[in-house]
């Protein structure tokens, strides 16, 4: 069994929790969903911070090897910084509305780990299909 990349496990930890809430979470007030948002990005940015130790973070599988495209993630110099602001600024914005949010909270914390997730895909991603 091939385990994920610490680069993928970044990406996509935000899109599937943010997926969850988005199916699964309560339709009335705010309950688990403003937590799970801190708490999943507290997680995302410390698993984000190993990236700083320079080592190469880079996944190369094949997607659609017909049309040559393929699943290509990596992070360089400018991605890395940009990648650990997200990471940063998802759960500061989570916890910063945290007495705003009313109503509606599965949408609105489910769409913000869904945004989280699809900015880091997208400024790690190195195939312009995958981008």
């Amino acid at each position: 069994m091939m385990l994920p990349s610490l680069l993928s496990v970044v990406i996509f930890l935000p899109l599937i929790v943010g997926a969850l809430l988005l199916l699964f979470g309560e339709e009335e007030g705010v309950g688990i969903s403003r937590g799970t948002a801190v708490w999943v990005g507290v997680l995302n940015f410390l698993l984000a911070l190993p990236l700083l130790s320079g080592g190469s973070f880079e996944t190369k599988l094949p997607w659609i090897p017909s049309l040559g495209i393929q699943y290509f993630v990596h992070v360089d110099g400018l991605s890395l910084w940009l990648i650990l602001l997200v990471t940063l600024m998802t759960p500061i914005a989570a916890a910063a509305s945290w007495n705003l949010i009313k109503s509606r909270a599965k949408l609105y914390y489910g769409g913000m780990l869904l945004l989280s997730g699809g900015m880091i895909g997208v400024l790690a991603s190195m195939d312009l299909f995958l981008f």
